[in-house]
């Protein structure tokens, strides 16, 4: 299962299976405070900018929460890292 590429939210027979759009889609919710469905909006946005990324890769439970638990350490700086983003898309006129 784990390193299959799959598409959204994919589900096989049982439980969910996570991909690493998953876990960007969890832990920009915890660092933004929005809620999944927006941040979801605003991937799906990235992915039009950006096609190629390959997102929907599925990975092993152990291996998501073992990520997640190291981008939750990381989360002042994945904040300043979307505030710096911002803060260049204004200056270049986006919104």
């Amino acid at each position: 299962m784990a390193g299959r590429l799959l598409p959204p939210f994919a589900k096989e027979e049982g439980p969910i299976v996570k991909t690493y759009r998953m876990l960007m889609a969890q832990i920009l919710s915890e660092v933004t405070g929005r809620d999944q469905e927006y941040v979801n909006q605003v991937i799906d946005l990235i992915d039009i900018a950006h096609p190629g990324k390959r997102r929907e890769i599925a990975i092993s439970d152990e291996e998501y929460e073992a990520k997640l638990a190291e981008m939750r350490r990381e989360k002042a700086g994945i904040l300043n890292w979307l505030l710096a983003g911002a803060a260049k898309a204004k200056a270049r006129g986006l919104s």
